[in-house]
């Protein structure tokens, strides 16, 4: 699964969860590095344990791009100190790059059903094969569904 927030918020706030995570990849900012983080709840990531979310089958953001992922996307912010935004752009991927710029184009929404935790929600009207975005940063992954809840809060 991943997880994404629409409109992460970086500020200065010192989550305990984050810390955690902040304080174990401190060490490992290459690929030839390696550390074990000890195991953690990842509710507590969360800023509420009732946070609502879409979910849908989609892709990473890497090519090809297959559409083999379940992403879940939350509709309410979390908020991450910028200090903790630096540690994660200095980390490394297998391939000794540094996780930044990690996005993709415009991609249409396809036959995809996209399913929702909260049954208040208004899905937006008109043709459902519109141009959506889908990208993912250093911490916070934006969706396809980043358009359908601004469309939402309209």
């Amino acid at each position: 699964y991943c997880f994404s927030y629409i409109g992460l918020d970086i500020i200065i706030l010192h989550d305990i969860s984050f810390r955690i995570v902040s304080h174990r990849t401190h060490l490992s900012v290459s690929s030839d590095e390696h550390e074990t983080i000890p195991p953690f709840p990842l509710l507590d990531l969360l800023p509420s344990p009732n946070v609502n979310y879409f979910r849908y089958y989609g892709s990473l953001t890497t090519p090809p791009c297959y559409e083999s992922v379940i992403w879940s996307i939350a509709t309410q912010q979390i908020e991450i100190a910028e200090d903790q935004v630096e540690i994660f752009r200095g980390l490394y991927d297998s391939a000794n790059h540094t996780l930044v710029d990690d996005f993709r184009p415009l991609q249409l929404l396809n036959e995809r059903t996209v399913q929702v935790s909260h049954r208040d929600f208004a899905a937006p009207t008109g043709d459902t094969s519109a141009y959506v975005t889908s990208s993912v940063t250093t911490v916070a992954m934006f969706s396809l569904l980043a358009l359908w809840a601004a469309k939402a809060a309209v």
